[in-house]
């Protein structure tokens, strides 16, 4: 939670139609939706400010290794991470990280329509 009281999100995704649809669906009074479009940028913001949820955009192998490295850091435990992926998306790979020990809470099927 942050200072004003507000539960922190943030949102890493190289499209930015995730964080737009949290921004549209969660009350401003209770949540800050911090968004980026970079995964090493959005893995570094999560390390320097633990939010209270991260959600990794991606159908590349790179979002699920970062789902992977959110889960090994144990300063990071109570973070939920959501993994969004769509169609285009190799489910063996997916699979895979269902099973790694290390995966998202959570894989959300684009789109959030």
């Amino acid at each position: 939670m942050t200072a004003s009281g507000r539960h922190h999100v943030i949102v890493i995704d190289d499209r930015p139609e995730a964080a737009r649809y949290l921004r549209e669906r969660l009350p401003d009074d209770r949540f800050e939706v911090e968004e980026h479009g970079e995964i090493a940028a959005g893995l570094t913001a999560v390390r320097d400010r633990p939010p209270c949820m991260v959600v990794v955009g991606g159908e590349r192998t790179e979002a699920r290794l970062a789902c992977e490295a959110l889960r090994e850091e144990a300063s990071l435990a109570g973070v939920s991470v959501v993994l969004l992926v769509s169609k285009r998306v190799r489910m063996d790979e997916l699979v895979l990280h269902w099973f790694s020990g290390r995966a998202a809470d959570w894989t959300v099927l684009r789109p959030l329509a």
